[in-house]
């Protein structure tokens, strides 16, 4: 799927069937960027812990025509990406939208603490419309901003990583060379294994993809 309505079907078949074995090539585009936030999370201090998350904007390639982007088909991937942070930031998928900003924008609910959200296209054409451009997680620190974002660059096969702990700012571009649609389809018409984490990230971003429709 690309947007929205492919991203709900999908989240309201898979409770029905076990195992949830339903194949979705934006889970295998966006392995690279799950892989680097990991990482990246892993080095902080901050890390997984919910309550010290502050914000978290997507930004999503546009489309070609402008009505694309105003309603928001163009973005699964972005969404998609967004439910597995909820996932692995432990929020409480039924009790997420606390309440929508604007048809981009969000505030959720973790803990006694709010996250904020933005899911917005950005003017990027070496991907295709829908197609992940940018994600930024910033955490609360008493000592200094503390923050990750990695875009994309004019190269496909390297993503940059800017990481600022405390005023510095740290910059790398990792090799995040991407699978071919066609080795993406074989993988899955091999019979591997869908990822655990498939199905709850599609799970939690039914209700974020709810709140960012209205």
């Amino acid at each position: 799927f690309t947007g929205r309505g492919g991203l709900q079907r999908l989240a309201e078949l898979c409770p029905d069937l076990a195992g949830c074995p339903l194949g979705d090539l934006n889970w295998e585009r966006l392995a690279p960027w799950r892989q680097i936030l990991v990482h990246r999370c892993e080095m902080s201090p901050a890390g997984w812990r919910p309550e010290s998350l502050a914000a978290v904007e997507i930004g999503y390639a546009r489309g070609a025509l402008p009505a694309l982007d105003r309603n928001r088909r163009a973005s699964g991937q972005a969404l998609l990406l967004l439910g597995w942070l909820s996932a692995r930031l432990g929020w409480d998928a039924a009790a997420l939208p606390r309440k929508g900003l604007a048809p981009s924008r969000l505030i959720v609910s973790a803990g006694r603490q709010r996250v904020s959200i933005s899911v917005t296209p950005e003017r990027y054409g070496a991907t295709e419309p829908g197609g992940l451009v940018s994600v930024k997680l910033l955490w609360r620190a008493g000592s200094g901003p503390q923050s990750v974002k990695i875009s994309r660059l004019a190269d496909p096969l390297h993503l940059s990583v800017v990481r600022e702990d405390r005023g510095r700012l740290l910059e790398d571009r990792v090799l995040a060379e991407p699978l071919g649609q066609s080795e993406m389809l074989m993988k899955q018409l091999d019979g591997e294994p869908l990822d655990p984490e498939y199905s709850q990230a599609l799970q939690n971003a039914l209700p974020l993809n709810a709140a960012l429709s209205t």
